[in-house]
């Protein structure tokens, strides 16, 4: 009976570790892509380029092109966000992204 308990508790000491393994395989996941408004959407991602993969996979589904309208990093780059539009070729709002860093800092002059 010994026997028995001992195996089955090492079984599931197996299958809890490959269950936690499985579960901690952050890099190279992405969160679901959320739809914000017409033809915009959010998704987040570990790092960059896999956020921006799953991002330009959603819209080739949809047979449009992307355009990424903002991207955030984490300090560490350890994960990234970006917003992005969904858009045909032929639509006028699909040109050239004009990039801008966001200021890291804002000063408000409170002087009347």
């Amino acid at each position: 009976m010994d026997i028995s308990r001992s195996s089955m508790l090492k079984n599931l000491s197996v299958s809890l570790f490959l269950v936690a393994l499985i579960s901690c395989a952050g890099p190279g996941s992405t969160k679901p892509v959320t739809n914000l408004g017409p033809d915009t959407y959010h998704v987040r991602g570990w790092h960059t380029e896999d956020a921006l993969k799953e991002a330009t996979e959603y819209c080739n589904k949809k047979g449009k092109k992307i355009l990424v309208t903002n991207l955030s990093e984490s300090s560490s780059q350890d994960w990234a966000s970006i917003i992005f539009r969904c858009l045909s070729p032929d639509d006028p709002e699909y040109k050239r992204p004009d990039y801008q860093k966001p200021p890291t800092a804002v000063i408000e002059d409170r002087r009347k």
